[in-house]
């Protein structure tokens, strides 16, 4: 008589790689998708982000379904990261080089907002 081997976790199962696919080589930017992108108004080259999106799935081993979905979603998010520098939001940096230029150009003893009124006026000739 045999024992019958049962899995440790019989809920757990091997990674599905139905369907995926890994990087292709090259994918021929279509003008449907030059299109696309154009009617999103999204930032970027199309064919620029397509050679971006390829080499990072490459580099990390990444694979997917559809690769046009792919690209479609690396460009959106390409849109929305293209905002931010070093982790902060383009208008806080902003801000903070406004902030640190009105500190450096306050006059001794001078607040802030007396700075800040003073190089405004300056800056638009008043």
């Amino acid at each position: 008589m045999s024992a019958q081997v049962l899995p440790l976790f019989p809920s757990i199962s091997p990674k599905k790689t139905r369907g995926l696919s890994d990087p292709p080589s090259h994918i021929e930017v279509t003008p449907e998708m030059v299109a696309w992108h154009k009617r999103k108004a999204l930032p970027g080259d199309p064919e620029d982000l397509m050679e971006e999106m390829l080499d990072w799935h490459r580099a990390k081993g990444k694979r997917a379904k559809d690769w046009i979905a792919c690209w479609r979603n690396w460009c959106r998010n390409n849109a929305r990261f293209e905002n931010r520098r070093n982790g902060v939001p383009k208008k806080e940096q902003e801000t903070r080089l406004t902030r640190s230029f009105i500190e450096q150009h306050a006059r001794p003893g001078e607040t802030y907002e007396a700075a800040e009124l003073r190089l405004r006026r300056e800056y638009r000739g008043e």
